[in-house]
């Protein structure tokens, strides 16, 4: 049989004016208090988000923020904190899978929606942080060889 399902919902709220409940999913702190701030290695708890592997097709993982019935939908952020008082902040990392022996590598997308009736379409906007004491960052654009076709396009 199939295996089960499991759901873990927010309170919902029928009232005007009113906001639903709030999920939060927060993993363990690692707090040494003997350790100065400059010496410690404790490392916070990690979140993981796996799908299922499946003996065809694995699982897919899906974030969508809610719609707004009346207006607008949910933001999204995805970032990292601010790096403590001499250290740097994580890295952001997007990158498909390697394809499988005979197979490709997934697609990557960066697109905003189309706009409706008489409205504009979002903006993409690509930079890199200022830097105080130091380089800027750098923007790189690279496409992929071919080891045995041409290499990839740039448009």
């Amino acid at each position: 049989g199939a295996g089960g399902d499991m759901s873990l919902t927010a309170g919902k709220t029928t009232s005007s004016n009113a906001n639903g409940g709030k999920l939060t999913i927060m993993a363990g702190e690692s707090d040494d208090p003997s350790a100065s701030s400059s010496t410690s290695t404790s490392t916070g708890g990690e979140i993981e988000i796996v799908a299922g592997q499946g003996s065809g097709t694995g699982g897919a993982v899906t974030i969508t923020t809610g719609v707004g019935t009346a207006t607008d939908s949910g933001a999204m952020t995805l970032s990292t904190a601010a790096g403590g008082t001499s250290g740097n902040s994580g890295d952001v990392s997007m990158k498909t899978g390697a394809g499988g022996t005979t197979g490709n590598s997934g697609s990557m997308e960066l697109a905003t929606g189309d706009s409706q009736t008489a409205g504009a379409s979002g903006n993409i906007s690509i930079s890199t942080g200022s830097a105080v004491g130091g380089n800027g960052g750098d923007i790189t654009l690279k496409v992929g060889d071919g080891n045995t076709g041409a290499g990839g396009d740039m448009s």
